[in-house]
């Protein structure tokens, strides 16, 4: 469908000489982890970025691989953190301390992991 609508082509322009190859990854992680959060899946989220997300990289001039795990991975967190995600169903545990308890160390991780990202594109 992106291939159909022309999303490759799109990017690449717009993209192209705008966004630094530094910051792809990291732009990919918190919009991963930001849609996830709202939406409460992960390869919900990652389905929905992923068309996007490699033509993105090839357009900035940027690694594929840890963009893709870019995705992956702020999926994860909003998969982990997210109110309406089914992880507390899952574990059968109380929603509201879960939330308590969870959510400063998973914001604690994706602040971690944006770090890494920012560091990771401004080294490689």
């Amino acid at each position: 469908m992106a291939q159909d609508l022309g999303l490759n082509t799109l990017l690449q322009r717009q993209v192209s000489g705008t966004l630094p190859a530094w910051s792809v990854a990291l732009v990919l992680f918190l919009l991963s982890a930001t849609v996830t959060y709202f939406i409460g899946s992960g390869w919900g989220a990652a389905s929905l970025i992923m068309p996007f997300a490699i033509p993105l990289a090839a357009a900035a001039g940027a690694g594929i691989p840890l963009r893709v795990a870019a995705v992956i991975t702020g999926g994860t967190f909003g998969d982990v953190t997210s109110p309406v995600a089914g992880m507390t169903n899952a574990a059968h545990a109380v929603h509201a301390s879960y939330m308590r308890y969870a959510t400063p160390y998973n914001f604690l991780a994706a602040g971690i992991g944006a770090v890494l990202f920012l560091g990771v594109g401004l080294l490689g």
